[in-house]
């Protein structure tokens, strides 16, 4: 909540002082933060239904996940064939240690 306020304030004195604010440079930061704030809150949500256990380890594990799957994927981070091979095996442990999580809850 500090950011915007920020942000506003400074507009503010920088449109009064006849200054240009660089809002191409602030933008993506403030884009950023507010979708990490939607995370952070869903991330509350999840843990209040799930509980602590299945809901921390879904919500420190599934945006590494996720990242780790758009890395290679997307922008082709892992290319070595070994490089692979360890990848897609820390990506099978990495679901079967969710799943034993969410099955000890059950």
């Amino acid at each position: 909540l500090r950011s915007p306020q920020i942000y506003l304030v400074y507009s503010t004195y920088a449109k009064l002082k006849s200054t240009k604010v660089p809002h191409s440079g602030i933008r993506p930061a403030f884009i950023s933060g507010i979708i990490w704030s939607v995370g952070f809150a869903l991330n509350l949500v999840a843990l209040r239904i799930l509980g602590y256990s299945t809901g921390y380890t879904l919500g420190a594990i599934g945006p590494v996940m996720l990242t780790s799957g758009l890395s290679y994927a997307w922008f082709g981070e892992v290319s070595d064939p070994s490089s692979v091979r360890a990848f897609c095996i820390a990506l099978i442990l990495q679901v079967i240690g969710v799943g034993f999580v969410a099955m000890g809850r059950a």
